[in-house]
């Protein structure tokens, strides 16, 4: 699980980070669970980056273990752990910050810094 420290300005806190574990209900759009407590929605951030890059998969029936937090009526997945096929995907940073972000030296669509602090390519205007 993360590291001690997190706090990642508008994140929750790592003191609010807990481990739930339930049995998958549903893959589409995201993660649903079955858990002790009732059903749970999984929060895992753009299927692209971890079914298609991480190579993350989870399949109706499969255990799986999250640790993260709850917002939004979901549950925000930090690392999520495939029991059954023992598959592991880190979302999150040990500074909390999700693993998809800040990606491509730091620049976004219209050019300007992003939170890895990339080279703007763009001329100003």
């Amino acid at each position: 699980p993360l590291g001690s420290g997190y706090n990642a300005g508008g994140v929750e806190s790592l003191a609010n980070w807990e481990t739930i574990q339930g049995v998958v209900i549903a893959t589409e759009p995201e993660l649903l669970l079955r858990t002790d407590a009732g059903e749970v929605h999984i929060g895992m951030g753009p299927s692209l980056y971890w079914r298609d890059e991480a190579g993350f998969s989870a399949e109706v029936g499969d255990t799986i273990s999250v640790f993260g937090y709850h917002e939004d009526d979901e549950f925000k997945a930090g690392e999520v752990h495939n029991l059954t096929t023992n598959a592991q995907v880190m979302l999150r940073e040990m500074s909390g910050r999700p693993a998809w972000s800040g990606r491509g030296g730091g620049q976004n669509a219209s050019g300007g810094r992003g939170i890895g602090g990339g080279v703007n390519t763009r001329p100003l205007p």
